[in-house]
């Protein structure tokens, strides 16, 4: 089972390259890999179907980006074979092939070396080929919980299939919060405790790589992530903030806090006695809170001015 290997390798941003049989089958692959790292949205190049014919052929895709590959021509195996970085490989059949897509999944048992990577294979395979070294172990509990039994009929096939979905989405998308746990702190909104709301809020906690990452290699990652990572973890961490998909998701996060932030502070003003605040104020400091209402005043009369303009353009 390899999917555990695979939600690291978008996690980081590794390249990638899917080879399927069939244009449908590349597609829903491609968009299965991105959808593990949810709730973080996958900020790597995604190409579901890519074929000779695209533009960007001749260049060395693999060197260049994080990238999501999908192809279905077995040209691209010897095409990437020269690359200055080598794409893992997730090689697959088509579904239809089989009795029962439970029995695909148990068909990745092993990732195999590169160097038993065959190049000019002719027909398609199901195997992956990595020099990824996975820090995540494969969740026993979860394998047991997918449904395991041959279809009746079609219709069976797909309510079995939309069952271990929901499974793996559910832990996938459990296993990505509980791994971006630590970097919450980044996000947390102050209280506007301060007895003087018309100051500006404290700044958010500013954000250090080799800081975070020497605390959180102290104190460890977590109960629930404990018992499913290896002993290279915290290179798994490293990797995963240096990649595609951290800094986009982090500014998002980011923004969100600070907006809320606003939002809080703005309410305590909107609440505040501002008789009391004052009178227990030395000259300057009153003097500097007379300027921050005046700045706030301003800026709420000029947000209901764009506000009412807008309403009047719709």
């Amino acid at each position: 089972m390899q999917l555990w290997l695979l939600w690291e390798l978008a996690l980081v941003g590794e390249p990638l390259l899917v080879v399927a049989p069939s244009p449908s089958v590349s597609c829903e692959a491609v968009a299965a890999i991105s959808s593990l790292l949810a709730p973080i949205p996958c900020s790597s190049d995604l190409r579901p179907y890519f074929t000779i014919h695209d533009p960007d052929f001749h260049t060395d895709l693999a060197a260049s980006s994080s990238i999501l590959l999908g192809v279905t021509n077995l040209f691209f195996l010897p095409a990437f074979s020269s690359s200055k970085r080598l794409p893992s490989v997730v090689s697959l059949l088509d579904p239809h092939h089989h009795h029962h897509q439970f029995q695909q999944l148990k068909k990745f048992v092993d990732k195999k070396p590169w160097s038993s990577l065959p190049w000019t294979q002719r027909r398609h395979s199901q195997a992956v080929w990595s020099t990824h070294a996975p820090a995540t172990k494969p969740d026993t509990s979860v394998l047991n919980r997918l449904v395991d039994a041959i279809p009746s009929s079609p219709r069976m096939d797909e309510s079995m299939s939309l069952v271990n979905s929901d499974i793996l989405r559910r832990h996938f998308e459990e296993l990505t919060t509980n791994f971006l746990a630590p970097i919450a702190p980044y996000f947390a909104v102050p209280s506007s405790g301060s007895n003087n709301p018309f100051v500006d809020p404290p700044p958010l906690p500013a954000f250090d790589e080799q800081q975070f990452l020497g605390a959180l290699a102290s104190r460890g990652p977590g109960k629930f992530l404990a018992k499913r990572l290896r002993s290279n973890w915290i290179d798994l961490y490293r990797r995963f903030l240096r990649g595609p998909n951290f800094m986009p998701w982090f500014r998002s996060r980011r923004a969100n806090a600070e907006r809320e932030q606003r939002r809080i502070w703005r309410q305590a003003r909107a609440r505040a006695d501002v008789r009391t605040i004052v009178s227990k104020m030395p000259e300057l400091e009153l003097v500097e809170t007379f300027n921050a209402i005046l700045r706030h005043l301003v800026a709420e009369l000029d947000l209901q001015v764009y506000t009412r303009r807008l309403e009047h353009h719709f």
